[in-house]
């Protein structure tokens, strides 16, 4: 791993502090903003400085073979809540005549984005 690579969390973080504070400010939620810009730093600091724990190494993405496969299975299990969660929003928008809610959309876009990345996922194995 590049030293480069490690810094991309924090300054993903960093990036979401900056453009939450910048919209937060815009639409009048000046304290909400600055909120989330202090929390965002708090997490780019711990990343950058934060040491080789395992933990942080694996948020990094700077870990070893059994870091990686935590976190792989953790990603899954997080994405698989969240599509149930879309699909169950979606029947529930159904049942009430929304026929194209925030849920149903997500669901569809959902669904597109995981056809397409397993196709091009396959096509590569």
């Amino acid at each position: 791993m590049t030293h480069a690579r490690s810094w991309i969390g924090s300054g993903l973080f960093v990036v979401f502090g900056v453009t939450t504070l910048a919209l937060s400010v815009l639409w009048n939620h000046a304290a909400d903003g600055a909120w989330a810009f202090s929390i965002s730093m708090v997490f780019a600091l711990v990343l950058a400085v934060g040491g080789r724990s395992d933990f942080l190494r694996t948020v990094r993405g700077d870990a070893d073979e059994r870091g990686a496969q935590v976190a792989l299975i953790t990603s899954n299990i997080v994405l698989n809540v969240a599509a149930v969660a879309a699909v169950v929003g979606s029947v529930i928008e159904q049942a009430h005549g929304v026929h194209m809610g925030p849920w149903t959309e997500a669901c569809v876009i959902g669904g597109a984005f995981y056809l397409v990345t397993f196709l091009l996922v396959r096509a590569r194995a």
